[in-house]
C-alpha cells in the first residue's frame, strides 16, 4: 500500500473499499469500526457509458475474430450511447 493512501486515509479523504479493507486487516480491526462506507449512487454519465460500451464492444469483437465467442453482443445493444450511434452514422 502507498504512503499516499494511508495519508490520504489520514486525513479522512475518501479511499476505495479494498484499501480500507487492507488498512484494517492490517490493524486486524473491524471495518466499519476505523472507515464510513458510502455507496456513490450516482448515475454514469454518457460519456462513461460510451466509453465501457466501445471497450466492451472492442473486446468482444477480438474475441470474435479469435473465435472464443460466436458473435459481439455488444453490437445488438438496442439503446446504444448516443455519440456511439452519431458516429455509426457517419461511418455509413
Amino acid at each position: 500500500m502507498s504512503l499516499t493512501t494511508i495519508n490520504a486515509a489520514k486525513r479522512g479523504e475518501p479511499i476505495s473499499g479494498d484499501k480500507a479493507t487492507a488498512i484494517c486487516n492490517a490493524l486486524k480491526v473491524p471495518v466499519n469500526t476505523v472507515f464510513n462506507i458510502e455507496q456513490d449512487s450516482r448515475p454514469l454519465s454518457e460519456k462513461t457509458i460510451q466509453e465501457h460500451h466501445r471497450l466492451i464492444s472492442l473486446i468482444l469483437s477480438y474475441a470474435e475474430k479469435e473465435m472464443l465467442v460466436p458473435y459481439n453482443a455488444a453490437v445488438k445493444v438496442i439503446n446504444k450511447p448516443k455519440a456511439d450511434r452519431a458516429q455509426r452514422g457517419q461511418l455509413l
